[in-house]
């Protein structure tokens, strides 16, 4: 993230679809989220684009394949891809792809007669709640289908750190993307220390926060399991989704 890894890629994956004449934008904002790139195809099929720099380990090729099926459940999109940067050969009905096979799969997408899907709305950020939360990914189905559902429900984009391309310390990146947010959905679940951390500075700055855990409450440290904090059972993330943006809804009032 730091170094500009991820962003050289992307542009790489971007130059590649410009010589092929597939017309793309860039970070859109659709359904809480903003993806990499997203393409329209002529008779208005959005097709999602993720590019990733990991490596093509097993590990990684699942959560690349979870990832497709979590952004076309959240965007409502006819398709999606991930782009692995190391992976030696496309698996497109996974949707998980390599760089020079994008725009021939674009194009058989195009082609397709399935029926067309029902996208989310593109459209303007009137702001971003910041997600604090396990890295794991374990929990992205806690971010694309809960978080971001109830972010897209205020208006607003959730963004957590590990999906941000920067330059220079992460910590320092924590502290702005908090101070920029209009409230921190926070995961503790599992007790980590740099959730933790963000929630404390969340909270120094007096920022509206919502705590949830799908743990047990008594295992957290004894200073914080005494906050409101919001359980949820794992795999459960719709329901969850519709009880946390009632929650944001209200806290967002109240800071009005």
């Amino acid at each position: 993230m730091a170094d500009g890894t991820s962003a050289r890629f992307q542009q790489r994956v971007e130059e590649t679809l410009h010589k092929a004449k597939i017309q793309f934008v860039t970070k859109p904002f659709i359904a809480g989220l903003r993806p990499d790139i997203l393409v329209t195809s002529p008779d208005g099929r959005v097709t999602i684009v993720e590019t990733k720099v990991w490596k093509a380990t097993p590990e990684n090729i699942a959560r690349a394949r979870q990832q497709v099926r979590l952004y076309r459940e959240a965007t409502r999109s006819s398709r999606a891809f991930v782009v692995l940067k190391s992976l030696k050969r496309s698996l497109p009905k996974k949707g998980v792809v390599r760089r020079r096979d994008l725009p021939a799969l674009l194009r058989s997408a195009f082609s397709s007669t399935e029926v067309k899907g029902r996208q989310g709305a593109i459209g303007k950020a009137r702001g971003m709640v910041f997600a604090a939360m396990p890295f794991s990914p374990s929990y992205d189905d806690v971010y694309f289908v809960a978080m971001a559902q109830a972010a897209k429900e205020s208006g607003l984009e959730c963004r957590r750190v590990d999906r941000q391309e920067f330059e220079g310390d992460i910590v320092d990146e924590i502290k702005r993307m908090i101070r920029e947010s209009r409230a921190v959905i926070a995961d503790l679940s599992g007790g980590k220390p740099n959730v933790l951390y963000e929630v404390g500075f969340a909270h120094a700055l007096g920022r509206p926060t919502i705590h949830i855990c799908s743990g047990p409450l008594s295992k957290l440290p004894f200073d914080v399991r005494n906050w409101r904090t919001l359980e949820y059972k794992r795999g459960q993330t719709h329901r969850l989704a519709r009880i946390l943006a009632k929650r944001l809804r209200a806290v967002l009032r109240k800071d009005d």
